[in-house]
């Protein structure tokens, strides 16, 4: 399988202590854009193709469908970098995980290989398009990956008792350890959203749906961007659940 990449670009993006980095691919195996580490920029992406909102022009990122390599739109294909410092071990732990919660949705199940032609290591995740259905279900998935990155056992007890022992592994309360990813941004979303992910996964992500919610009438960087992930819904504050 020969990927066609996108040269890196510089953007305006905040310090993640896990540097996984992320970019869509399309049906014909080209990267639709350069390989991001904010995952709000892949929920800005969704709007703007299913929706039909104004191109992504936000913190230097940029992205038209119209000009740009489109993605695919019938299953979440998404190319995973994983730099030096991650352990091989989370490629087969975020596949697990996923599987696990993708049984309770009753969609199909994650698929992981590595693919070749970049400086760095790249797997292709391919997923149910229930992934990209929604802002918030993309910033799902790619905190779920990246979540992985810690040492923990997916498929341990129940769902939640396996993630909550992968916040254990990785979250000391009012550190912050750069040189072992301690507090990473992920482990934080997750830890806050452990109490409703299920309800996301299995109720709340139909209603928030591209074929059920408008999202064009929010502001692209105020609020799809800041305001859309997994963490906002947690906190009750995405624009679906203020409509509520």
């Amino acid at each position: 399988m020969k990927i066609e990449y996108m040269p890196d670009c510089s953007l305006d993006e905040i310090y993640q202590p896990v540097e996984i980095r992320v970019a869509f691919l399309s049906e014909n195996d080209r990267q639709c854009h350069c390989f991001v580490k904010c995952k709000d920029f892949l929920s800005d992406i969704l709007v703007h193709t299913f929706q039909d909102a104004p191109h992504v022009s936000v913190y230097k990122f940029n992205y038209d469908k119209r000009e740009d390599e489109p993605l695919c739109l019938h299953t979440t294909r998404l190319l995973v970098e994983i730099p030096e410092d991650v352990d091989d071990s989370t490629i087969p732990r975020a596949v697990s995980l996923l599987n696990r919660l993708e049984q309770e949705m009753n969609v199909s199940l994650t698929t992981a290989k590595e693919v070749y032609g970049w400086k760095n290591r790249v797997f292709l995740f391919e997923s149910d398009d229930v992934w990209q259905s929604s802002p918030t279900m993309i910033s799902t998935y790619v905190s779920l990956i990246r979540f992985c990155a810690g040492n923990f056992d997916p498929n341990e007890g129940t769902i939640e008792e396996a993630l909550r022992k992968g916040v254990e592994v990785q979250w000391r309360e009012g550190e912050d350890d750069r040189e072992t990813n301690l507090n990473n941004t992920d482990v934080r979303y997750i830890k806050e959203a452990i109490p409703v992910l299920m309800k996301l996964l299995t109720k709340d992500r139909i209603s928030m749906a591209f074929d059920s919610f408008d999202y064009t009438d929010y502001d692209m960087r105020d609020v799809i961007h800041e305001n859309c992930g997994l963490l906002s819904y947690a906190k009750g504050v995405t624009p679906w659940q203020r409509s509520q």
